[in-house]
């Protein structure tokens, strides 16, 4: 748990980071801005201690389920037995999407895959959930809520330290009412994942911006509730947009393309978003979450080399 002086002063980086002075034309143009100076110095610094993961969304056409729902599996299929295999194999730890997991799971199933990761040299570092608190309302918005604190709980049961949940998307956030019941559906789920010593991480998902995401955890004021930084889902100024978030990530999910200042997909720069996460000294699971087209069980595999050596590890 982040103590207080911890927090504010990564709320202040943040703002700074956004800030950037009066002399700025660009309310980013500051993150950018001081890409270089800290890296060497971070280097050497022990808070810099990236944890190489796998996250099971790479392989989201393999598995037998998706979202609830039965699916064809791609050849060749993956179970989440297989999936730890791959991790194991990888050296790697394993981010445990949910959308994977059968409709009906038993707290038995839960316990026999924990133990078989853990005698696989695998960590399950968390999982991830598509809760859609800013778009449900009424009873609907309740079930999500119940779904999201029953996979804190499970998450907890695995052994897992860390959840994605979504803050909402950019056209629902604009409207303030729907912004304030997303907090406060997320600040429920904080007091449980505090009961469960659970971080929750909120992805910038659904086209919002690090101001946006950075004002909702914010509002949501809670000492388990970070930033899940993905490093792919910024729509303008992807990095810039990434530096002013990531001294408030507690979990990264890394893709291999990112969007450019014109909204087109090109291929990430390895080396410079590496260099945004030592300049902050984080310390955590960064989780290769790979979308691209291709052969998912080789290109997860050489990607995750690829991030392996520019974080380092």
């Amino acid at each position: 748990m982040y103590s207080s002086n911890r927090r504010q002063f990564l709320t202040l980086a943040s703002a700074a980071a956004l800030a950037g002075g009066a002399a700025t034309t660009s309310p980013l143009a500051a993150a950018e801005d001081t890409s270089t100076a800290t890296t060497a110095a971070a280097d050497t610094d022990s808070r810099y201690n990236p944890r190489p993961a796998i996250a099971a969304y790479s392989f989201r056409k393999h598995f037998s389920w998706s979202r609830g729902k039965a699916q064809q599996p791609l050849a060749p299929k993956m179970d989440l037995r297989g999936f730890i295999d791959f991790c194991a194999a990888q050296r790697a730890a394993a981010e445990l999407t949910t959308y994977f997991f059968p409709p009906e799971i038993h707290t038995a199933e839960l316990l026999d895959l924990k133990r078989y990761a853990f005698r696989s040299g695998v960590t399950i570092c968390g999982t991830a959930v598509g809760n859609r608190f800013d778009e449900y309302t009424g009873e609907r918005l309740e079930q999500d809520i119940a779904a999201a604190e029953q996979w804190i709980d499970r998450t907890a049961l695995l052994g897992g330290s860390h959840i994605r949940l979504f803050a909402g998307k950019a056209k629902t956030l604009a409207d303030a009412g729907r912004f304030a019941a997303s907090v406060a559906a997320v600040q429920r789920c904080a007091r449980r994942a505090a009961e469960r010593g659970v971080m929750i991480g909120l992805e910038n998902h659904g086209g919002i911006t690090a101001e946006t995401l950075l004002r909702f955890v914010d509002a949501v004021d809670s000492d388990w509730v970070g930033i899940n930084l993905d490093t792919g889902n910024f729509p303008t100024e992807p990095y810039k947009q990434l530096r002013a978030c990531a001294p408030r990530a507690v979990h990264v999910q890394w893709k291999v393309a990112i969007r450019d200042e014109q909204g087109k997909h090109n291929e990430a720069d390895f080396e410079r978003l590496a260099t945004i996460l030592r300049d902050v000294q984080y310390s955590g699971f960064v989780a290769m979450e790979y979308e691209e087209p291709g052969d998912a069980y080789q290109a997860t595999a050489d990607a995750l080399q690829r991030m392996k050596t520019a974080l380092g590890v």
